[in-house]
């Protein structure tokens, strides 16, 4: 079977995308799949800082347990930490830009659950008259109305540069990233920027949201996690090397999402031609596929499959032969968290390491609770899997609780 006969598609959206929402958001997406920008690219680290300048917004006030909302918290930080990796500082610190990020994703994505089961024929005047719909056009064009004076701006310098024979003075962010690796090619800016905020926000802050969930809901793993960190930090400081050497912290994560990865299936495609496997099974053009991610729970591949092992994947790692498919960001057939081969999560080693850092930053500062343990329990619509939205956790500081 020819790879290209299997055409990428994004989950059984294609003709969502194109009626509704506009082809041109998630080309965007397209091109940061095609291009390997986001793989080459390593997290900036003074973007440390910004980190814990803006997970410190989580303060304790006074004495006692004090409770967070995570979901939706989570999601503010992680915008927050989105845009100061990609755009200019002002974005991180804009609430505006902030919540476009946040509900751009979200309201596109329930318009087109409620869409796509509408006749072909209908599409078009709901998309005209349902509000989200509409709310969608609105956070794009606000969105637009954001970046465009700083492409303006970026477009003079360049142009600037070239009449005095100097190299452009341009900032190390995702849009000259973008620029760079396109080689020429055509793309709309607005739309990388809003495709990113799809890719990013979202998935990143549901990984994030169920690792504090299970933190909280394994309290054992809380003195390990701690001892690994400060030895790391010790000898390492903040350095690219550091996030390698927090091993258990790395085997944490990958457990959490081979039980809960964002979703069952995974790797969209529909058939461009008939295809028939080598197992006689048939494909016809048009027909939409996807990979289970039912082997990342079968006692086949993982002792005790249904079991959270937070030491799992440090175990596997000394078996040579599971050694390299043992990392957060690795990929294989028994853990397609972040999909597998060619087509696997570019953006996979930003989110690792942007997620890392942000643990490590609330591990060592606060202490988690889950007061109603069904909150670590994620809920399940149609193939997604999703972190609770409802769950709540109490945070205290470590030095308050030592007092």
């Amino acid at each position: 079977m020819n790879a290209d006969t299997l055409r990428s598609m994004t989950s059984p959206m294609t003709d969502f995308h194109r009626e509704v929402i506009w082809a041109a958001v998630f080309l965007g997406i397209g091109i940061l799949w095609t291009t390997t920008v986001l793989t080459r690219k390593a997290l900036p680290f003074p973007i440390v800082n910004e980190i814990k300048s803006c997970l410190n917004i989580i303060e304790v006030i006074g004495d006692g347990w004090h409770e967070l909302d995570v979901k939706k918290d989570v999601l503010q930080w992680v915008a927050r930490l989105s845009a100061r990796i990609f755009l200019p500082r002002s974005f991180s610190e804009s609430k505006e830009w902030c919540r476009i990020s946040i509900e751009f994703t979200t309201s596109a994505f329930i318009t087109m659950a409620i869409v796509r089961f509408l006749p072909r024929f209908l599409r078009w005047p709901v998309e005209r008259l349902l509000p989200l719909c509409r709310k969608v056009r609105a956070d794009y064009r606000a969105a637009a109305m954001m970046l465009t004076p700083v492409l303006e701006e970026r477009q003079k310098e360049i142009a600037a540069a070239r009449r005095e024979g100097r190299k452009p003075q341009l900032p190390d962010d995702s849009i000259e990233w973008f620029r760079n690796s396109a080689n020429g090619r055509q793309y709309n800016e607005i739309d990388i920027q809003m495709g990113l905020a799809v890719a990013a926000v979202h998935t990143t802050s549901d990984l994030l949201v169920q690792a504090l969930l299970n933190l909280a809901s394994h309290a054992e793993i809380l003195k390990p996690l701690r001892e690994e960190a400060v030895s790391v930090l010790t000898q390492h400081g903040w350095q690219k090397t550091a996030l390698t050497e927090l091993r258990l912290l790395d085997s944490f994560l990958k457990e959490t999402q081979r039980l809960k990865p964002i979703n069952m299936a995974t790797m969209h495609r529909i058939a461009t031609a008939d295809v028939e496997l080598s197992n006689n099974v048939k494909i016809a053009r048009g027909q939409a596929t996807a990979i289970s991610s039912h082997e990342m729970w079968s006692e086949s591949n993982y002792e005790n499959a249904t079991q959270f092992d937070a030491f799992r994947y440090v175990k596997r790692r000394q078996i040579p032969e599971l050694e390299h498919n043992s990392y957060l960001v690795a990929t294989s057939p028994d853990h397609l968290g972040f999909a597998h081969g060619k087509h696997a999560c570019p953006g996979r080693f930003f989110a690792a390491n942007e997620v890392k850092i942000a643990m490590v930053h609330l591990f060592l500062k606060y202490v988690f609770k889950l007061g109603d343990p069904s909150h670590a329990v994620w809920r399940e619509f149609g193939t997604a899997m999703i972190a609770d939205p409802k769950a709540k956790l109490s945070k205290i500081e470590l030095e308050t609780l030592a007092a």
